[in-house]
């Protein structure tokens, strides 16, 4: 082809990429909805259908349960207990996505190997539910390929776990059965539920501490009014416990100059690998006696005491009023053997906190003083870790790096083309 037709085909090819790189700039949103074949979330319902046979529900755990040291900050998810008599069957939320399918095989310290499946489904670009310990259907598997594609092992306080990955990427409608809750012949009559909401970012002190929780959201409030209600009716402890004022829960307690919210033991390595959970301390409210006060600790293989939080004085004080004063704060714990918990705020970023074996009492001042045991803990105010990103932050990367790169690629044809006629000009003045 003669230079003077390339050199017209790089102009036009230019003036696309232009064109392209500013149809990014200006539609960047609606572009990247149309790529991952997601819709737009909405402020309407995004789980229109039933998932479960309200009847056969016990009760629905509201977030924030604790169970340290595997689970020493509030829980970002609710346990869903149903009747040990049934096999429950768990349904498609609504016209979802599924994105994830995991099997996880247990080697428990003092029970029996076990397994279950885990599976994520979204309904539009931001919003995705978690279920965890289930048995799923096995058409749904085979829509997966039914082939692990990867696994890799790790470490509890108290098991080993093999957690697999299947191929995942395929839409099912609403009601579509996607298997059973628990594993009934291991004794576990409960699932558990959670959504997450990238357009949410929970106001955490130590965001890289808490980094899986920061998007973590309400499950009730993303289902219809009348399912909403109906799984709210359901919100209560353990083995039909009383009702809670907030079915929901609450996951986020961190109150920035006080002792109230999460912490992690000083030193932990911080990286993606570590279970913060097992360095942690939680200094939070109950979720189901929503106004007592909780410790949750990952010390010792893990403890925690409830009590009822008191206004002032040195005795029992709501964390919200532990500031940094020089003051020993002491916490009984309520039953035999009658331990102490002693607790001072340093600085914003450190706390010292021991427990000291009964019998003791907060009212013997010999017994209020920290030994050779005190832990330091710490909460540094930090950014969310790289991986983890809102929708929006990824489409204004998208919005300017795409069109940055379009725009490199005109600048570089451009200079061939000019560099063509440069030289095919030169060639003409040489040849006369």
């Amino acid at each position: 082809m003669p230079n003077h037709l390339w050199e017209k085909l790089g102009v036009g090819v230019v003036a696309t990429l232009l064109v392209v790189s500013a149809i990014f700039v200006i539609f960047t949103e609606e572009l990247v909805s149309t790529f991952d074949d997601f819709p737009e979330c909405s402020e309407d319902t995004q789980f229109d259908s039933e998932m479960f046979d309200i009847e056969e529900i016990v009760n629905i755990v509201p977030l924030g349960n604790y169970n340290p040291p595997g689970h020493t900050f509030p829980t970002e998810h609710m346990y869903v207990e149903f009747n040990q008599t049934s096999s429950m069957k768990v349904y498609a939320p609504g016209n979802v996505k599924v994105t994830y399918i995991g099997s996880k095989e247990y080697s428990e310290d003092q029970m029996q190997d076990w397994s279950d499946y885990d599976i994520s489904m979204k309904s539009c670009n931001d919003v995705t539910m978690h279920l965890m310990h289930m048995q799923l259907d096995s058409e749904l598997l085979s829509k997966g390929g039914a082939e692990k594609r990867s696994c890799r092992s790790y470490e509890t306080h108290n098991s080993e776990i093999e957690m697999c990955q299947y191929d995942s990427d395929f839409w099912i409608e609403a009601g579509t059965l996607l298997g059973t809750a628990g594993n009934p012949q291991n004794n576990h009559f409960n699932f558990d539920m959670g959504v997450k909401d990238r357009r949410i970012t929970n106001d955490f002190i130590d965001k890289e501490v808490n980094e899986h929780f920061l998007n973590s959201v309400c499950p009730f409030e993303y289902f219809s009014n009348e399912t909403r209600q109906e799984m709210e009716s359901k919100a209560r402890g353990w083995g039909r416990a009383e009702n809670v004022i907030n079915p929901c829960g609450e996951i986020v307690f961190d109150l920035k100059g006080t002792a109230q919210g999460n912490w992690v033991r000083e030193g932990t390595p911080r990286n993606s690998k570590t279970l913060y959970d097992e360095y942690g301390l939680g200094l939070y409210y109950d979720n189901i006696k929503q106004d007592d006060l909780v410790i949750s600790s990952s010390s010792d293989g893990g403890y925690s005491y409830r009590f009822e939080p008191t206004d002032a004085g040195l005795v029992n004080r709501s964390f919200s009023s532990v500031v940094a004063d020089d003051n020993i704060y002491c916490y009984e714990t309520g039953n035999y053997p009658y331990d102490l918990i002693l607790i001072e705020l340093i600085d914003d970023e450190h706390l010292k906190i021991e427990r000291k074996d009964g019998p003791l009492s907060c009212s013997e001042s010999g017994d209020l003083e920290f030994s050779g045991d005190v832990e330091m803990f710490v909460r540094y105010e930090t950014s969310p870790p790289e991986w983890y990103s809102t929708s929006t932050e990824v489409e204004e990367e998208i919005g300017i790096m795409v069109p940055i790169l379009l725009c490199s690629l005109a600048l570089l044809i451009s200079l061939a083309i000019g560099c063509s006629v440069f030289r095919r000009r030169g060639a003409m003045k040489n040849g006369d």
